[in-house]
């Protein structure tokens, strides 16, 4: 139950982000996304299709995003021991196709997770995203994300999902990954 309670809340925050984001967008400007990233730092949201949800860290060089996220859940419940966990991804996504306010891009990402709330369980994740960015002005963007998620669970089960032990695959996952970027 705690999972799921702070599953929730993330959820909400998530939701409501993507609203403020696509309320600001109202009176912006139009972007040329070609340019958007190259030299610039971004800070933003981001789950992703493999497992990693949090804070994101990106820098743009050229046609590259290099991405970092760092998410942290804690949970103490009133009667019981606490739970944490924390999951952390490191990748680039490639800017394949951009047109004047959107690209598409496809990258690879390599996760890391670990917590309490599985018998102190250390995962393993592989991720190859395909995002579409809609960049509401010059230093907002929006993304989602869909693609081949490959988490490796060891016996103590997974930080990432409901999954046992073993392998995990999601190939052409349904979008699930969703985020939003601050860039300057």
């Amino acid at each position: 139950m705690s999972g799921g309670l702070v599953k929730q809340e993330f959820m909400m925050l998530k939701h409501l982000g993507v609203v403020a984001a696509a309320v600001t967008a109202f009176g912006v400007s139009a972007a040329q996304a070609g340019d958007l990233v190259d030299g610039k730092k971004g800070l933003g949201f981001t789950s992703a299709i493999g497992g990693p949800a949090g804070l994101a860290f990106d820098y743009g060089t050229g046609n590259l995003a290099i991405e970092g996220i760092l998410g942290i859940d804690y949970f103490s419940p009133k009667d019981g021991d606490a739970s944490k966990k924390i999951v952390l991804g490191a990748g680039a996504h490639f800017m394949a196709l951009r047109a004047e306010k959107a690209a598409f891009s496809v990258g690879g990402r390599l996760n890391l997770g670990t917590g309490t709330a599985v018998d102190d369980a250390m995962n393993f994740g592989l991720d190859i995203p395909m995002r579409v960015y809609w960049f509401a002005d010059e230093h907002v963007s929006l993304h989602v994300e869909g693609g081949i998620a490959i988490k490796m669970i060891g016996d103590k089960g997974s930080v990432f999902s409901a999954a046992s032990e073993g392998t995990e695959m999601n190939i052409v996952s349904p979008i699930t990954g969703l985020g939003m970027t601050f860039w300057w």
